[in-house]
């Protein structure tokens, strides 16, 4: 159960336009030309296309080594945002199922591709490669340096260490696979990057987290349809719907969460909302903060500052773990008022406490998720996004879902001058 809130006065569920404007989009997306057309082909998947995807998981697991000291995870942008996200989500950042995973593929630093390299010299590990298309270079870059590693360390068997997820038969990373012989898993089409998590993009590195990837794709299609039929009342709408009216003032929203591990779940729903609404020059420009922390220092803007923003907190009632705050003899630093209480139940009074303070001087949004478990995720997942397209749709975005033929528009315009300045400092 996914419980939205919020403090702006408009009451979108009881206004007769937006019923109307919600009602309409809602048997717009539940046709299949819909879906193919924008390249949302999870709003018709069903339970015979995800037991497709386990059966072609499972072979590829049954190929590989039983058990790698790193996994490395080689993709950009929703290439790897979701599996990050998600297993940080369900086991914590600091957990052996996190610090197993590697990622690289997502940036050109030197020194954190130094230190990746490093990290598994001399280690097993299975190289995981996520590109549709093979020619990002950031992916690209990072193939090459870690499949080298693999080849000096194994050099007869590297190929049985390299999973490619790509497009089923075209693409440059399709052809390594096939001069190679490297095992695979396809990307299907009528999906962008941002919405793959529940593809082997995301759902094979799920599994090798092990994830109980059933149950996630189950809640996902119960979520489905519990959104279809509540329509106008279902809380991933009303959130669309309520950021369509901010926005029209406050082109910014501030995501916030209360635990350190949502902070890579912010990060996919951003990827998620940004590609999406950042067309035309609309939509709202998203940044995540994480509280406490941030409450003694950006916090002190977002309430007092420019007010140029909206913000949507996020709680999730129950807690993965939990610490019983002590009592001291001599309360030297005057908490003896919340010891024998959870960490977790005074941080939701401090939660409780923010928005009151923030909703004082700007729109607040709050969505209360339950968990974090397989059944909770699937949630979550389809209502960011079913949210994040109605965002933009409502916000009369045109070319909202679909990707843009025009070379000079989004990253291909600096990667058209990337090329040119490849060919200009080449060396001789």
């Amino acid at each position: 159960m996914i419980n939205l809130k919020q403090s702006s006065g408009i009451k979108i569920e009881e206004t007769n336009e937006w019923k109307r404007r919600i009602s309409e989009f809602n048997q717009l997306i539940q046709t299949k030309e819909y879906s193919e057309w924008k390249k949302q082909a999870w709003l018709s998947v069903n339970e015979e296309y995800f037991q497709t995807i386990f059966n072609k998981i499972k072979i590829v697991k049954e190929s590989l080594c039983k058990d790698y000291d790193y996994i490395v995870s080689c993709g950009i942008g929703g290439s790897y945002h979701g599996a990050k996200a998600f297993i940080e989500a369900k086991y914590g950042v600091d957990s052996i199922e996190s610090n197993r995973m590697i990622y690289v593929g997502n940036n050109l630093s030197s020194n954190h591709i130094h230190s990746a390299l490093k990290k598994v010299r001399g280690k097993s590990f299975l190289l995981v490669v996520i590109s549709r298309s093979g020619t990002t270079f950031e992916t690209a870059a990072s193939y090459r340096l870690f499949s080298d590693l693999l080849k000096t360390q194994c050099p007869d068997s590297y190929n049985k260490h390299i999973v490619a997820i790509t497009h089923p038969t075209n693409g440059k990373l399709r052809e390594i696979v096939n001069a190679e012989n490297l095992l695979s898993l396809p990307i299907p089409d009528f999906y962008e990057g941002r919405n793959t998590i529940l593809t082997p993009v995301g759902l094979f590195l799920l599994e090798l987290a092990n994830f109980n990837t059933k149950t996630l794709c189950d809640s996902f299609l119960e979520s489905r349809q519990h959104a279809f039929n509540k329509g106008t009342k279902y809380e991933g709408y009303r959130y669309a719907a309520y950021r369509t009216e901010f926005v029209k003032s406050l082109p910014i929203e501030v995501m916030g969460a209360f635990e350190t591990e949502y902070e890579s779940l912010q990060e996919w729903v951003i990827n998620l909302f940004s590609e999406n609404e950042g067309k035309e020059r609309r939509g709202a420009y998203l940044d995540h903060v994480l509280f406490t922390r941030e409450l003694h220092s950006l916090g002190i803007f977002l309430q007092e500052g420019t007010q140029n923003n909206f913000e949507t907190l996020w709680w999730f009632k129950k807690a993965k773990n939990d610490v019983i705050y002590p009592m001291w003899d001599i309360d030297y630093d005057l908490t003896n008022v919340v010891a024998g209480r959870t960490l977790h139940s005074i941080n939701k009074d401090i939660y409780e406490s923010v928005c009151e303070a923030h909703k004082k001087s700007k729109p607040l949004i709050t969505i209360e998720f339950e968990g974090f478990d397989e059944k909770e995720l699937g949630e979550l997942i389809l209502f960011f996004y079913i949210s994040s397209i109605a965002s933009s749709h409502f916000m009369g975005i045109v070319a909202s879902l679909t990707s843009y033929k025009d070379p000079e528009w989004g990253v291909d315009v600096y990667k058209s001058e990337m090329q040119k300045l490849f060919a200009q400092n080449q060396k001789p």
